[in-house]
Protein backbone atom coordinates (compact mmCIF):
# COMPACT_ATOMS: atom_id res chain seq x y z
CA UNK A 1 0.00 0.00 0.00
CA UNK A 2 1.38 3.36 -1.05
CA UNK A 3 1.66 5.74 1.90
CA UNK A 4 3.51 8.77 0.49
CA UNK A 5 1.99 11.14 -2.03
CA UNK A 6 3.27 14.34 -3.62
CA UNK A 7 -0.13 16.00 -3.14
CA UNK A 8 -3.74 15.11 -2.37
CA UNK A 9 -4.60 14.81 -6.07
CA UNK A 10 -2.27 11.80 -6.22
CA UNK A 11 -4.13 10.32 -3.27
CA UNK A 12 -7.41 10.55 -5.21
CA UNK A 13 -5.85 8.68 -8.13
CA UNK A 14 -4.77 5.96 -5.71
CA UNK A 15 -8.27 5.80 -4.18
CA UNK A 16 -9.79 5.43 -7.66
CA UNK A 17 -7.48 2.47 -8.31
CA UNK A 18 -8.24 0.84 -4.96
CA UNK A 19 -11.92 1.67 -4.43
CA UNK A 20 -13.07 2.44 -7.99
CA UNK A 21 -16.84 2.08 -7.99
CA UNK A 22 -17.43 2.74 -4.29
CA UNK A 23 -19.27 5.92 -3.34
CA UNK A 24 -16.82 8.68 -2.43
CA UNK A 25 -19.02 11.79 -2.27
CA UNK A 26 -22.63 12.27 -1.23
CA UNK A 27 -24.56 15.54 -1.42
CA UNK A 28 -28.18 16.63 -1.25
CA UNK A 29 -29.65 17.09 -4.69
CA UNK A 30 -30.73 20.60 -5.59
CA UNK A 31 -34.42 20.77 -6.35
CA UNK A 32 -36.95 23.41 -7.28
CA UNK A 33 -39.11 21.91 -4.49
CA UNK A 34 -36.75 23.53 -1.96
CA UNK A 35 -37.94 26.93 -3.22
CA UNK A 36 -41.43 26.10 -1.93
CA UNK A 37 -40.16 24.79 1.42
CA UNK A 38 -40.78 21.18 0.47
CA UNK A 39 -38.07 18.92 1.86
CA UNK A 40 -36.13 16.98 -0.69
CA UNK A 41 -34.29 13.99 0.73
CA UNK A 42 -32.76 12.80 -2.53
CA UNK A 43 -29.00 12.61 -2.76
CA UNK A 44 -26.54 12.49 -5.60
CA UNK A 45 -23.38 10.46 -5.34
CA UNK A 46 -20.07 10.11 -7.11
CA UNK A 47 -17.73 7.13 -7.10
CA UNK A 48 -13.97 7.40 -6.83
CA UNK A 49 -13.68 6.62 -10.56
CA UNK A 50 -16.16 9.36 -11.47
CA UNK A 51 -14.31 11.85 -9.27
CA UNK A 52 -10.97 10.90 -10.83
CA UNK A 53 -12.36 11.46 -14.34
CA UNK A 54 -13.79 14.86 -13.39
CA UNK A 55 -10.58 15.93 -11.65
CA UNK A 56 -8.62 15.08 -14.80
CA UNK A 57 -11.12 16.83 -17.06
CA UNK A 58 -11.15 20.00 -14.96
CA UNK A 59 -7.36 20.01 -14.53
CA UNK A 60 -6.93 19.77 -18.30
CA UNK A 61 -9.48 22.54 -18.75
CA UNK A 62 -7.46 24.84 -16.51
CA UNK A 63 -4.27 23.96 -18.38
CA UNK A 64 -5.91 24.23 -21.82
CA UNK A 65 -7.11 27.70 -20.86
CA UNK A 66 -3.62 29.02 -20.16
CA UNK A 67 -3.04 28.23 -16.49
CA UNK A 68 0.19 26.56 -15.49
CA UNK A 69 1.82 25.19 -12.37
CA UNK A 70 2.50 27.99 -9.90
CA UNK A 71 -0.27 30.29 -11.15
CA UNK A 72 -2.70 31.56 -8.51
CA UNK A 73 -6.48 31.36 -8.83
CA UNK A 74 -9.04 33.12 -6.64
CA UNK A 75 -11.69 30.66 -5.42
CA UNK A 76 -15.22 31.87 -4.59
CA UNK A 77 -17.30 28.69 -4.70
CA UNK A 78 -20.16 27.65 -2.43
CA UNK A 79 -20.06 24.17 -0.90
CA UNK A 80 -21.40 21.62 -3.38
CA UNK A 81 -20.65 18.21 -4.86
CA UNK A 82 -18.24 19.85 -7.31
CA UNK A 83 -16.35 21.97 -4.75
CA UNK A 84 -13.80 19.31 -3.68
CA UNK A 85 -13.43 18.11 -7.28
CA UNK A 86 -12.55 21.59 -8.49
CA UNK A 87 -10.06 22.04 -5.65
CA UNK A 88 -8.44 18.65 -6.35
CA UNK A 89 -8.23 19.53 -10.05
CA UNK A 90 -6.39 22.75 -9.18
CA UNK A 91 -3.90 20.71 -7.13
CA UNK A 92 -3.55 18.24 -10.03
CA UNK A 93 -2.80 21.11 -12.43
CA UNK A 94 -0.35 22.64 -9.95
CA UNK A 95 -2.43 25.82 -9.72
CA UNK A 96 -2.48 27.52 -6.32
CA UNK A 97 -5.98 28.18 -4.92
CA UNK A 98 -6.37 31.45 -3.01
CA UNK A 99 -9.36 31.62 -0.67
CA UNK A 100 -10.58 35.03 0.47
CA UNK A 101 -13.46 35.40 2.92
CA UNK A 102 -16.14 37.54 1.22
CA UNK A 103 -17.58 38.32 4.67
CA UNK A 104 -14.83 40.85 5.37
CA UNK A 105 -16.61 43.63 3.48
CA UNK A 106 -16.25 44.85 -0.09
CA UNK A 107 -13.32 47.25 0.40
CA UNK A 108 -11.19 44.69 2.29
CA UNK A 109 -12.16 42.00 -0.20
CA UNK A 110 -11.06 44.15 -3.14
CA UNK A 111 -7.73 44.95 -1.43
CA UNK A 112 -7.08 41.25 -0.87
CA UNK A 113 -7.98 40.43 -4.47
CA UNK A 114 -5.48 43.02 -5.73
CA UNK A 115 -2.78 41.87 -3.29
CA UNK A 116 -3.19 38.22 -4.31
CA UNK A 117 -1.74 38.76 -7.80
CA UNK A 118 -3.92 35.90 -8.99
CA UNK A 119 -3.96 35.15 -12.70
CA UNK A 120 -7.43 33.57 -12.67
CA UNK A 121 -10.72 33.43 -10.81
CA UNK A 122 -13.33 30.74 -10.32
CA UNK A 123 -16.55 31.49 -8.53
CA UNK A 124 -20.25 32.07 -8.41
CA UNK A 125 -21.84 34.67 -10.71
CA UNK A 126 -21.88 37.31 -7.94
CA UNK A 127 -18.08 37.58 -7.86
CA UNK A 128 -18.03 37.94 -11.64
CA UNK A 129 -20.57 40.77 -11.43
CA UNK A 130 -18.26 42.47 -8.92
CA UNK A 131 -15.38 41.84 -11.33
CA UNK A 132 -17.26 43.78 -14.01
CA UNK A 133 -18.21 46.61 -11.65
CA UNK A 134 -14.79 46.99 -10.01
CA UNK A 135 -12.58 45.99 -12.94
CA UNK A 136 -9.46 47.83 -11.80
CA UNK A 137 -9.18 45.57 -8.74
CA UNK A 138 -9.28 42.51 -10.99
CA UNK A 139 -6.87 43.82 -13.64
CA UNK A 140 -4.40 40.93 -13.22
CA UNK A 141 -7.12 38.33 -13.93
CA UNK A 142 -6.56 36.74 -17.34
CA UNK A 143 -8.87 33.71 -17.01
CA UNK A 144 -12.34 33.50 -15.48
CA UNK A 145 -14.48 30.46 -14.67
CA UNK A 146 -18.04 30.51 -13.31
CA UNK A 147 -19.79 27.87 -11.21
CA UNK A 148 -23.54 27.73 -10.59
CA UNK A 149 -24.70 30.05 -13.33
CA UNK A 150 -23.43 32.28 -16.10
CA UNK A 151 -21.18 35.30 -16.25
CA UNK A 152 -19.80 37.58 -18.93
CA UNK A 153 -16.36 36.47 -20.18
CA UNK A 154 -16.22 33.39 -17.97
CA UNK A 155 -16.07 29.69 -18.86
CA UNK A 156 -18.98 27.78 -17.33
CA UNK A 157 -18.01 24.72 -15.32
CA UNK A 158 -21.66 23.66 -15.40
CA UNK A 159 -21.42 23.32 -19.19
CA UNK A 160 -18.17 21.37 -18.85
CA UNK A 161 -19.94 18.91 -16.57
CA UNK A 162 -22.71 18.47 -19.16
CA UNK A 163 -20.05 17.73 -21.78
CA UNK A 164 -18.67 14.94 -19.57
CA UNK A 165 -22.13 13.40 -19.14
CA UNK A 166 -22.84 13.69 -22.89
CA UNK A 167 -19.47 12.12 -23.71
CA UNK A 168 -20.20 9.16 -21.41
CA UNK A 169 -23.62 8.70 -23.09
CA UNK A 170 -22.14 8.86 -26.60
CA UNK A 171 -19.38 6.43 -25.61
CA UNK A 172 -22.01 3.92 -24.40
CA UNK A 173 -23.88 4.24 -27.71
CA UNK A 174 -20.69 3.55 -29.65
CA UNK A 175 -19.95 0.49 -27.52
CA UNK A 176 -23.47 -0.84 -28.13
CA UNK A 177 -23.08 -0.52 -31.92
CA UNK A 178 -19.81 -2.47 -32.02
Amino acid sequence: MKTSFLNVAEFMTYQAQVQGDKVALLAKKKSWLNFFGIRNSKYETLTYNEIEKRINHYAHTFIDNGLKAGDKILVFIKPSLDFPIIIFSLFRAGVIPVFIDPGMGIESLLKCIEASHAKAIIGIPKIHHLRLLKGSHFSQIEHAFVVGGRAVNAISFDLLLKKIVMFKYMKRLLVLKI
